[in-house]
């Protein structure tokens, strides 16, 4: 028995070499050819032989700028299977900013529809720029017609980035990075927006930065049925993410969606802000931005952090070029830390009025907001103005913090600051 096994193990070997030799290696599948009017292609982990497809983002990219052109005549769809696929999409974007550079060639393309598996199994990777080292996952300058569908674009730095002009439509899309989305460097200077973007059920989802969750300082964004959200999680001590930045020649439009901070996990906040108009990045005058706000919610909730405050709506205080905010029928809910302010909207150019729901006692404690904005009916008062307790009467509070230095609400009723009693408060 010992003497046959170790002539097995002797022979095994011998044999396993020649068998070796004698069968050619086998080849690995390589992706079919791809027609040059091809209407529609596939970005596979794997194509094993298959046609018109493709295992690499730069091999589908490289044949759509190089060979296939798209046209509003002749559009392309790109079918995305599950997984990861690194490198990131990028659309005429060279040297990245270091426009005396171009280590890459640009690749531009029109009228592309890149449609995914859905956002939880198809991911686009990340791409990185070796000058400058920021990532992204889905980068543009001046590509027009863009779709993107049913994937995730997780980029480092930032989900989505765009520049220049262009134009875009998004359905289904989860982008995170430490800015989710961001659009600036509209060229020659003050002439409005220079993209136009539609957003639809999606969700963008800033990770690890306080620079704003969907910064818009170029384009014209119109935001649908959506989730715009700045996580607070391990973020530097004092910060005070924002869920939407508008500045510049940026225009945000949003309706039905929600704005939120999550400031879950935090303890060292120190703020939460819902949306910033006016405030830009990139060394512009201080202002520009509008934004339209309508039956959507802003959540500010930095609870954990002791201090945090809480604020719905920042405009810069000191804009030098015209700002605009309007959010009739926008709802707030502003959770501060404890000992913290809720501001639910400071500074001036803002359209919000706002009624907080009627009950015994103020909104929020430590509140403040602009003048005529905010309402609320207390409903707990006394004929004389003692809002304390001391009755039934419905007053109707109205914010004035020039006329009611004290306390800041006005009671529509008495005709005098809340809880100043008559008729000493006439006199």
């Amino acid at each position: 028995m010992k003497r046959s096994l170790a002539r097995f193990l002797i022979a095994a070997p011998i044999a396993l070499a020649l068998f070796s030799l004698a069968s050619p290696p086998q080849a690995l599948a390589q992706p079919g050819p791809t027609a040059p009017d091809a209407q529609t292609v596939k970005l596979l982990l794997d194509c094993n032989s298959a046609a018109n497809c493709f295992e690499s983002t730069t091999a589908l990219t490289d044949w759509i700028s190089g060979t296939r052109h798209p046209s509003a005549a002749a559009p392309l769809l790109v079918e995305i299977g599950p997984g990861e696929f690194p490198g990131g999409l990028t659309c005429g974007l060279g040297g990245f900013m270091l426009f005396q550079f171009q280590p890459l060639p640009a690749k531009r393309f029109d009228y592309v529809t890149f449609r995914g598996a859905g956002p939880d199994v198809t991911r686009i990777g990340v791409h990185e720029d070796v000058w400058v080292g920021d990532t992204w996952a889905i980068g543009a300058d001046g590509c027009n017609q863009l779709n993107f569908e049913a994937l995730t674009a997780d980029g480092g730095t930032y989900g989505v980035f765009w520049q220049g002009t262009g134009s875009s439509r998004w359905l289904d899309v989860d982008a995170f990075g430490q800015v989710a989305w961001y659009d600036f460097l509209c060229p020659g200077g003050s002439q409005g927006p220079q993209q136009k973007h539609y957003v639809f059920s999606s969700r963008f989802e800033s990770r690890g930065g306080n620079q704003g969750a969907y910064v818009a300082e170029c384009g014209e964004n119109w935001i649908y049925g959506s989730d715009i959200v700045a996580v607070g999680a391990n973020l530097p001590a004092g910060s005070s993410p924002a869920a939407v930045v508008v500045a510049d020649q940026g225009d945000v439009r949003v309706f039905g969606s929600t704005l939120r901070v999550d400031g879950s996990g935090a303890t060292n906040l120190g703020g939460g802000i819902g949306v910033k108009v006016g405030f830009p990045f990139n060394g512009q005058a201080p202002g520009g931005g509008t934004l339209h706000l309508h039956g959507s919610i802003v959540n500010v909730s930095v609870a954990g952090s002791a201090g945090a405050d809480a604020t719905g709506l920042l405009m810069h205080p000191n804009a030098s070029v015209p700002m605009m905010a309007h959010t009739a029928e926008a709802a707030f809910n502003l959770n501060a830390g404890s000992g913290g302010d809720v501001r639910r909207v400071s500074g001036p150019d803002a359209e919000s009025p706002f009624q907080w729901p009627a009950g015994t006692d103020l909104p929020r404690p430590n509140f403040s907001s602009e003048d005529g904005q905010d309402t609320y009916i207390e409903t707990d008062c006394a004929s004389n103005g003692n809002c304390n307790g001391a009755g039934t009467e419905t007053h109707l509070m109205i914010y004035n913090e020039a006329r009611c230095a004290t306390s800041k609400w006005f009671d529509s009723t008495t005709g005098c600051c809340r809880n100043e009693l008559l008729p000493a408060c006439k006199q």
